[in-house]
């Protein structure tokens, strides 16, 4: 094959660079607001998240403004400490899906924290430079004990009754 069939490094350098910025703008848009195909996966919001933020810090266009807004956005989600069955429970919830205004207290029955999301909000802490100083550490280590079971498995959170395999503890 000659070289006449070969695109030129300039042009290919180019091509790179605009796909790099629609590749950009496309994890920033999903990082401002999710579009209307994703309304079903509101409760996995974290992690949809984690998906933008984590493609805008791949492709080097992470800014701090946003690192700063994901980072109160995170812990907006860390739900305060609550005994249940006699165990304590604490953790990361997935979204605002139960009707939240920004806060961490409790505000039904139903708002607990989800062990895939504590893994994927400390994930987001720390892809946007946070020192996780005011994750309450100890609170989520105790309701990840409390949400293992007799067999090894884990069931995700204390309303669940499906236990994970041992296999998926990774996520934990």
């Amino acid at each position: 094959m000659g070289d006449s069939a070969r695109p030129s490094d300039k042009a290919g350098s180019e091509d790179c660079a605009a796909d790099l910025e629609k590749n950009a703008a496309f994890f920033a848009a999903h990082a401002r607001m999710l579009p209307a195909p994703y309304a079903h996966q509101e409760s996995n919001k974290m992690t949809l998240a984690y998906f933008a933020v984590g493609g805008l810090a791949l492709l080097q266009k992470l800014d701090s403004s946003l690192q700063d807004r994901v980072i109160e956005w995170v812990y907006r989600h860390q739900v305060d400490p609550f005994v249940h069955a006699g165990a304590l429970h604490a953790g990361f919830r997935g979204s605002e899906f139960l009707g939240l205004n920004g806060t961490s207290a409790r505000c039904v029955a139903e708002d607990y924290g989800h062990s895939a999301m504590n893994y994927t909000a400390l994930a987001l802490l720390l892809l946007c430079g946070d020192d996780l100083s005011r994750v309450r550490r100890n609170e989520i280590i105790e309701s990840l004990r409390s949400l293992q079971q007799e067999d090894g498995r884990f069931v995700s959170c204390v309303a669940s009754t499906r236990a994970l395999p041992v296999r998926c503890g990774h996520a934990l």
